[in-house]
């Protein structure tokens, strides 16, 4: 055995999810010697007990898939060449981990197979299974499906996936999957199984052998939580890992991430500094916090609250201090919201830059704003007083003060989403996406408190549907984006009555989705008509808020480790659908659809539907990508269709950022077509044909010299020129053709010049003398037209080789 170095990236599991894509992980680049005796133990969590399919396939040529372990509706069945065990029950329950040894030994056919360390049923041991046998060397191991490599014999022994896909209906989570080249007794199978420090892997195959042979739709997780049940209540490795620390050095606050800054793990009685995110170093601006020891026992370390202070601008701790007042103070008159209002729409703006604490304290302030609204709006006074507050002091609102608070606040809203000035702010954020969802939350928040206002204008104070309803769309313009503006968000509130009868379709007419025109949601009428909770209310309102781009600034939560990560990306806008006075219940697929566009286009794969979820906690916000009950019913090159069984979320769809099966279209380039050819061939035909007219009429003068010359320039550099131009893909001849191509255009320029040089010549010397001309020495011309540009051709050549074939190419 050995002790493996890093716990932290070996506690991880392969993710199988079936279905018809391929899905795998083969051992790569290690051969394994001929087995006489072997121990294979590893961790398996099946979705769905009754599913069946491959854990583990071995293959040699001469025997494809000599021995494998599978399940066939929960039991386990083993192959060993010809003979077949089936050894019973395995995975009785669903989700829920069960550490599986299987151990074998040629002489005898000695077997055991333990669950959870103990025998599995009554073939759980024995003999006379594959005895006398031995599995040959240098086969493939495969995890997740049949050995692929000797599958199919009739493709040269590569397995072909359009001809034969394997059997990959197992949903399982695949975790520590290690091989010893001996069996390992029970006691040594039970301390593997019991050990909580990851410190024992196979000899022959180790379960980080298959990190780098995942194929296909098979995805790597980590932590696995396989170890969660080593600390009982303390389910995370670095909470664990803080416990543990703090009883052998003594008490330490955990690290932590709040509030934008990176607190590390701190002896008690001390206070931490840390410099202020997004402010230069040579300001020297901290924020600091004090680690203090809890009074209960446990020797534990505990977090005061962060100072900050000297990392916000005086800007900001005003607003704060006003914000607060505002949700606080209930004498204040309404009216100051509005130059509060539009001061903060100001400082917001989008070309303006913040800091990440800074952006996350305007988020604070916009949340005291809606505390303020919702008092003034939900206080039991409102409906008696209104009338006479309309002519005295305000404490409420009107009508049309919400449309403008409105139509304030959403601006506001869209000058806190990530684009211009503040994206280098976004980016700084920590934990990286909590303050985005800590925004969302708040417009949800916005929706619900104005959708009752709206609903009541209608019902009780008998107003036009239309008057009542409220919609806006906003754009900004990202630092990192040509062109313009785009659309950042669209926000509709609408008053419908529950005898309404048609499909509403969104987005409206008058409100289209620049660059996402093929983003869109349908809610039938089944939603509020029918056994609907819907239909029993008189009225009622749906608000749908579309978000433009921020999948950079939202990563999946499954990969905190990564900003970017490639698995599970958002790929799409999103969108929120929502109602009032309740989400509709009960609901069925397809009541609402939601079609979104694809951010990216290029090398995806595998798109999901989802829900973000969220909550908040003392640090924060938790969210998730909630897959369950979210189902895509179609999906093209460009978009994909998403249906949900429930309401009130922000909906989009994710992408693996990677086709496994992608193949890079090869763009073939042609340079010159039919017509080009044929007149770069006549060209060359009709210089070479007056060359040969000349030479055969035997003419010896200077000017037919040139002529000939000349002619020969023109046809060779024409014949270089088709010969060589689609040989970019091969270098040395590639090469070869442009410098041939570029001398004879060189040497047709300098034939060129020495036909006017010529000319020039013998018309001067005519003027002044009446003798003939022409015997003068044709070499100066063979020096000019076919040496001297050697010399530049040359000279690039042998400087600038590859810049030159480049040009060409």
């Amino acid at each position: 055995m050995k002790l493996l170095i890093s716990a932290v990236s070996t506690n991880s599991l392969l993710e199988f999810r079936g279905g018809p894509k391929s899905q795998y992980a083969i051992l790569v680049g290690k051969p394994l010697r001929a087995l006489d005796s072997f121990t294979m133990t590893f961790w398996l969590r099946v979705r769905n007990r009754h599913s069946s399919g491959y854990i583990v396939s071995y293959s040699v040529k001469e025997h494809p898939n000599i021995f494998y372990l599978k399940l066939e509706a929960g039991s386990l069945v083993i192959k060993i060449y010809n003979e077949t065990l089936n050894v019973g029950p395995l995975m009785t329950q669903e989700n829920v981990w069960k550490h599986v040894t299987f151990s074998w030994d040629s002489k005898g056919g000695k077997y055991n197979v333990l669950s959870d360390s103990s025998k599995l049923g009554q073939k759980g041991a024995g003999g006379h299974f594959g005895s006398g046998l031995l599995l040959p060397a240098s086969g493939e191991t495969t995890l997740g499906a049949r050995s692929h490599y000797f599958s199919n014999q009739k493709n040269s022994g590569r397995w072909d996936a359009e001809s034969e896909e394997p059997e990959q209906s197992l949903q399982m989570d695949l975790s520590h999957f290690n091989v010893w080249f001996t069996v390992l007794p029970v006691r040594e199978v039970r301390m593997i199984m019991k050990d909580c420090h990851l410190k024992y892997c196979g000899t022959a195959i180790r379960w980080t052998d298959f990190r780098d042979g995942t194929r296909g739709a098979v995805k790597l997780r980590w932590p696995s939580g396989v170890y969660n049940r080593c600390f009982g209540e303390w389910t995370d490795d670095e909470v664990t890992c803080d416990r543990y620390c703090s009883v052998i050095k003594g008490a330490r606050c955990r690290e932590e991430m709040i509030e934008n800054v990176h607190w590390p793990r701190t002896e008690v009685s001390k206070t931490v500094e840390v410099e202020c995110p997004g402010k230069a170093k040579v300001d020297g601006l901290v924020a600091t916090r004090q680690c203090q020891i809890t009074p209960a026992a446990g020797n534990k370390g505990k977090w005061a609250m962060p100072v900050i202070d000297a990392c916000l601008s005086s800007e900001t701790k005003e607003q704060i201090i006003r914000a607060r007042d505002l949700s606080q103070n209930k004498l204040i008159t309404y009216d100051v919201i509005f130059p509060f209002l539009a001061r903060l729409i100001n400082v917001t703006k989008p070309t303006a830059s913040h800091t990440p604490n800074d952006l996350s304290a305007y988020i604070q302030v916009a949340e005291f704003i809606l505390e303020f609204q919702a008092d003034r709006i939900r206080n039991r006074n409102w409906l008696v007083e209104r009338s006479q507050n309309e002519q005295s002091t305000k404490l409420y609102p009107n009508s049309t003060d919400i449309k403008v608070f409105m139509a304030q606040f959403v601006t506001v809203f869209n000058n806190l989403l990530p684009g211009g000035g503040n994206e280098k702010a976004w980016k700084l954020t920590k934990p990286f996406g909590q303050s985005l969802v800590h925004l969302f939350s708040i417009m949800t928040t916005f929706v619900d408190i104005h959708a009752g206002v709206l609903l009541r204008d209608v019902v009780v104070e008998r107003s036009a549907p239309i008057a009542a309803n409220f919609s806006q769309v906003m754009s900004k313009t990202s630092m990192d984006q040509e062109g313009g503006p785009f659309l950042s968000m669209a926000i509709r509130m609408e008053v419908h009555f529950s005898n309404h009868s048609s499909t509403l379709r969104y987005p409206r007419e008058d409100q289209l989705l620049q660059g996402f025109s093929e983003t869109r949601a349908i809610i039938k009428k089944n939603v509020w008509l029918g056994k609907s909770s819907l239909s029993k209310k008189r009225a009622f309102v749906v608000t749908t808020i579309f978000i433009g781009n921020v999948s950079e600034f939202l990563p999946n939560p499954a990969y905190e480790r990564e900003k970017k990560p490639t698995e599970d990306a958002l790929n799409s806008a999103l969108y929120l659908i929502r109602f009032f006075p309740e989400d509709p219940s009960p609901m069925v697929q397809r009541d609402i659809v939601t079609t979104f566009s694809y951010l990216s286009t290029k090398n995806i794969s595998d798109s999901q539907c989802f829900r973000l979820q969220y909550e908040k906690i003392r640090k924060g916000f938790v969210y998730k990508f909630a897959k369950q009950n979210c189902v895509r019913l179609h999906t093209t090159i460009s978009r994909a269709m998403c249906t949900c069984e429930d309401s009130g979320s922000f909906y989009g769809v994710t992408t693996d950022m990677y086709d496994p099966n992608w193949v890079e279209e090869k763009i073939v380039i042609y340079f010159m077509n039919w017509a080009t050819y044929f007149g770069c061939a006549m060209s060359a035909l009709c210089s070479l044909l007056g060359f040969c007219i000349l030479v055969f009429l035997r003419t010896t003068s200077n000017t037919s010299s040139l002529h000939k010359n000349t002619a020969l320039a023109v046809g060779f550099a024409q014949l270089s020129l088709m010969c060589g131009i689609d040989l970019h893909e091969f270098l040395i001849p590639c090469r070869v053709f442009t410098i041939a191509t570029l001398y004879f255009i060189l040497c047709l320029f300098c034939w060129m010049m020495n036909q006017a040089f010529h000319i020039y010549s013998v018309v001067t010397y005519s003027v002044h003398n009446n003798d003939e001309v022409e015997d003068g020495s044709v070499i100066k011309f063979m020096i000019m037209g076919w040496v001297v540009p050697i010399i530049p051709v040359l000279i690039g050549a042998l400087t600038k080789g590859d810049k030159v074939q480049n040009q060409m190419q």
